[in-house]
C-alpha cells in the first residue's frame, strides 16, 4: 500500500472467501489500521528465515488474536508441522519430542529452539521450508479457517492481486464453503473467461488442481496453483451435484476485471453490480453511479451477489453515497484488547435515490458490511437470500522475511450493533436463486424481483 514501508505492511481485513483466479480478493475486507498495529508491534528489521519468523508469528497471535491462545499448543502445532516435513522428506533419526507441560513461555521457546535446531541440520532440509512447515502447523493449531501464513512468494502474489493488476488465470471466483465440508467451491465464472467458455458453473466443487487434492491445501495455495503463466494449461477436476467427477483442461489467459459493472434497465432503473471491494472500487463505483444518473436513472439495483468481500474502505466509500455524513457504517470490536472503532461515512453529498440491494449466500464480509449498513440506516430493501455470515476481521501483517500472517483480530458489528457472524443477514424479500440463470441475465429471477420492488414503490417512468 502507498505510504507503507516495503519491509512492513499491515492491513486489516475481513478476509474474503472469494478468490478471483488467479486473484485472491480475499477472500474479505481490508482496511489500513497501521497506526494502531504499529503501536503494538515495532517494525521488525529484515532477518533470515528461521526462528525469528516463528517468534514474530507467536507474538502477533498472542497479542492481537481475538481470543487468548495457549503458547504450548501453538508450539506443539509447530512441531507437528516440522515432523510432517521430515516425514515427507524421508528423514529419520531426528527426535522432536513433545514439549514439557508448562506455561512458562521462556522455557517452552527454549525447548522448541532445541528441536528446531536439531531439525534444520537434517540432510535435505532447508531452513526456509522448515520455518514455514513450523508456521503452517502453528497456525493450524489456532483452529481458525481465516488464520493462515503466507510465504514470501504467496504474499507477493496476494499483494499484486489485491491491487487489481493483470494476471494469468482462468477467471473464476472461489470460496471454501464450510457448509459443505470446506470444499473449494466455484462462486461464479467470469464472463468471457476460459472457465466460462468451458462451461464451469456456480456451485461446482474443485476437487483437484493438476491432480493435487484441494482438501489438503488452503484456498490461497489452490489459487496459486490455478494461476500461472499466460498460455499454459491447468487441469481442474470438478464435481457437480450427483454427477461423476470430470476433468476440464483450461489455458490460462490474462485476466483483468473491473470491480463494478453498470447498465440501464427498463423504467429508468439503474443496475450496478459490485464484483469485489478492491482498491479502485470507490472510484469505479462513483463513475458508474454518475453515468447511470446522467442516463436518467431514478432508482438503483445494487448487486453484491457472489461478492466475497474486499477492502473495508471500499465498502465505506459505497455506503457513504447513500447515508448522512458521520453515520456509523460499521464498528470493529475486540473486547480482549479493549478495541472498539466506529467507521463513519465521510460523504460530502448524499445521493437521494431509491435502492434495492441484491444479495445471496455467497455475499460475505464487505458485502455484508454494505448490506447491514444500508439495512440498518433505512436506505435499501434487501432482496435475495441470507448472506454468508462472516463478521470476523483479519489483519494481514507482513513478516520480516517477506512472508505474511493473516489472523483474526476482531469482529465487526452493523450500525445497530448486530454481530452477524455465522448467521448472515436475512433479506427483506426472500427470493431463491436459480443456479442455471446468469446473474444479471434475462432470466435472473432475483433481479426481476428487485425491479418489481422498485416499480411497486413508484420509481418507474415519471
Amino acid at each position: 500500500m502507498a505510504g507503507q514501508s516495503p519491509n512492513y505492511k499491515t492491513q486489516t481485513a475481513l478476509m474474503l472467501l472469494a478468490v478471483l483466479l488467479g486473484a485472491v480478493l480475499g477472500l474479505g475486507v481490508f482496511q489500513p489500521l497501521k497506526a494502531w498495529l504499529d503501536s503494538r508491534h515495532p517494525q521488525p528489521e529484515p532477518s533470515p528465515i528461521g526462528l525469528q519468523t516463528v517468534t514474530e508469528v507467536l507474538d502477533l497471535l498472542q497479542e492481537d488474536y481475538i481470543r487468548a491462545l495457549d503458547t504450548r499448543e501453538l508450539l506443539e502445532g509447530a512441531l507437528t508441522g516440522m515432523r510432517a516435513l521430515l516425514e515427507s522428506k524421508g528423514v529419520q533419526g531426528v527426535d522432536l519430542p513433545e514439549l514439557p507441560e508448562t506455561q512458562d513461555r521462556a522455557r517452552l521457546q527454549e525447548e522448541f529452539t532445541r528441536r528446531f535446531l536439531a531439525a534444520q541440520v537434517a540432510p535435505g532440509i532447508e531452513i526456509p521450508e522448515l520455518s514455514y512447515a513450523a508456521l503452517t502447523g502453528l497456525v493450524a493449531a489456532v483452529n481458525d479457517p481465516y488464520t493462515a501464513v503466507l510465504d514470501p512468494e504467496q504474499y507477493r502474489r496476494l499483494s499484486e492481486q489485491m491491487s487489481g493488476g493483470n494476471f494469468g488465470g482462468v477467471g473464476i471466483y472461489l470460496e471454501t464453503d464450510p457448509r459443505h465440508g470446506g470444499r473449494l467451491t466455484v462462486i461464479e465464472p467470469i464472463e468471457n473467461s476460459p472457465a466460462a467458455a468451458a462451461g464451469i458453473r456456480t456451485g461446482d466443487w474443485i476437487t483437484h488442481v493438476d491432480g493435487e487434492d484441494t482438501s489438503k491445501i488452503d484456498i490461497e495455495a489452490a489459487t496459486l496453483k490455478i494461476r500461472g503463466e499466460v498460455g499454459t494449461p491447468v487441469v481442474l477436476t470438478l464435481k457437480r451435484k450427483d454427477q461423476p467427477a470430470f476433468n476440464v483442461t483450461l489455458q490460462r489467459q490474462q485476466i483483468h476485471v473491473s470491480s463494478t459493472l453498470a447498465r440501464m434497465l427498463p423504467d429508468r432503473i439503474g443496475y450496478l453490480r459490485i464484483r469485489f471491494f478492491g482498491e479502485d472500487t470507490g472510484r469505479e463505483f462513483q463513475a458508474d453511479l454518475d453515468k447511470l444518473r446522467q442516463q436518467g436513472a431514478r432508482a438503483l439495483v445494487l448487486d453484491v451477489r457472489n461478492n466475497g468481500g474486499g477492502y473495508i474502505s471500499a465498502a465505506l466509500d459505497v455506503v457513504s453515497h447513500f447515508v448522512d455524513k458521520g453515520s456509523v457504517v460499521v464498528s470493529v470490536v475486540n473486547p480482549r484488547v479493549e478495541r472498539n472503532e466506529a467507521h463513519r461515512s465521510d460523504a460530502t453529498k448524499k445521493v437521494q435515490i431509491p435502492v434495492v440491494l441484491l444479495m445471496n449466500r455467497f455475499s460475505a464480509s464487505a458485502s455484508e458490511i454494505t448490506a447491514g449498513a444500508l439495512k440498518d440506516l433505512g436506505v435499501a430493501v434487501l432482496v435475495g437470500e441470507t448472506t454468508f455470515g462472516k463478521a470476523s476481521v483479519q489483519s494481514l501483517h507482513q513478516l520480516s522475511d517477506g512472508g505474511a500472517l493473516r489472523h483474526t483480530i476482531a469482529h465487526y458489528l452493523t450500525p445497530n450493533g448486530r454481530d452477524i457472524h455465522r448467521q448472515g443477514i436475512d433479506p427483506d424479500v426472500l427470493v431463491e436463486a436459480e443456479p442455471s440463470n446468469k446473474l444479471g441475465g434475462a432470466e435472473d429471477t432475483q433481479l426481476k424481483a428487485a425491479v418489481q420492488q422498485l416499480q411497486a414503490a413508484g420509481t418507474g417512468p415519471g
